[in-house]
This record gives C-alpha cells, structure tokens and sequence, in this order.
C-alpha cells in the first residue's frame, strides 16, 4: 500500500477524488494476492503485474463524476467492483 497527504487527487477517466489522505492498496494480477503493509512475493522471477484495487480517502472528500459531485468525510473506492461508499457528513450536489 501507498500512503499520500496533503491536496491529494486521484482520477480515473472522468472521476477524480479529491482529499486531505489517501491510501492506495495495491493486488499482483499474477495471483490476485492483496498486499498490506508486508510484500508478499513467491517467485522473484514472475514478472509484477502490481495495479491499484482499493482506494481510501479521508478528510475533506470531493467525488467528481462529471455529472454528479459528493462530498464527505470518507471514501472507500472499490475499483474491482467500480464502487464508491462515502461515509460521514455526505452532501451530493447534482
């Protein structure tokens, strides 16, 4: 995983999410295995397919659609399943 602070931005294609942190947790496409803060590799020799699964933002949360923005004091961005849940003091503007 990767911690980010300070006016951090994500985005992908037109959604962007906008925060004071983030935490990024990664999987290996190789064997689906989810990494925390320990590696787990079995064989150095594989190449590393390593992509982003899950993003947690917190503290002043904005979520841009283009359509839609939501803002909130937490996020949870599942990018496997294309989900987004925002959590505490959630104000949605259309």
């Amino acid at each position: 995983e990767a911690i980010f602070a300070g006016n951090v931005i994500a985005k992908k294609g037109q959604l962007i999410i906008a925060a004071d942190k983030m935490i990024a947790r990664y999987s290996n496409n190789n064997n689906n295995e989810i990494f925390g803060h320990t590696k787990k590799v079995k064989n150095v020799n594989k190449p590393l397919n390593w992509k982003i699964n899950q993003i947690l933002a917190t503290g002043n949360v904005k979520i841009d659609t283009g359509k839609e923005i939501a803002y909130g004091s937490e996020a949870e961005y599942d990018l496997i399943n294309a989900t987004i849940i925002l959590n505490k003091n959630v104000k949605l503007i259309q």
